[in-house]
């Protein structure tokens, strides 16, 4: 059996790409609390398809997510010519934690209340409307 379940908090700003057959993938690290009092754990995580579009789109560096998925062996050759091995965990199920949305820039005048104009409500209107298609 191979399964794998981690609790962790995003590293970076996850970035989408996709393969050359259109597939989407994100490869992200978890910052995992090991066993230990101050022991941290770095665990590379690969994320498919809907999944890694959905952790692109909603997660940022910092979130806390939770992974169901399986370990899988990577080997490669450096540039010694060692043969060197590494494991990663492959995500079947990504969980959110902690959920928000893209950020919109600080400077943004959609945050300055008293000079909003017409299209800045028309805005704030539309993205309220995208709530619903939230996948968590």
């Amino acid at each position: 059996m191979n399964t794998v379940n981690i609790l962790g908090h995003l590293t970076a700003e996850p970035e989408l790409k996709k393969t050359k057959n259109g597939i989407s993938v994100c490869n992200v690290y978890l910052a995992v609390r090991g066993t230990k009092e101050f022991e941290i754990d770095f665990i590379p995580v690969q994320v498919w398809r809907t999944n890694a579009e959905n952790l692109c789109r909603y997660m940022h560096k910092g979130n806390k997510i939770a992974v169901a998925g399986r370990l899988k062996e990577v080997s490669y050759i450096d540039n010694n010519n060692n043969v060197r091995h590494s494991i990663e965990v492959v995500a079947n199920e990504v969980y959110y934690c902690e959920t928000t949305r893209k950020k919109i820039d600080d400077n943004d005048p959609i945050f300055d209340e008293e000079h909003r104009t017409k299209e800045d409500w028309d805005r704030i209107a539309s993205e309220t409307d995208k709530i619903e298609e939230l996948p968590f």
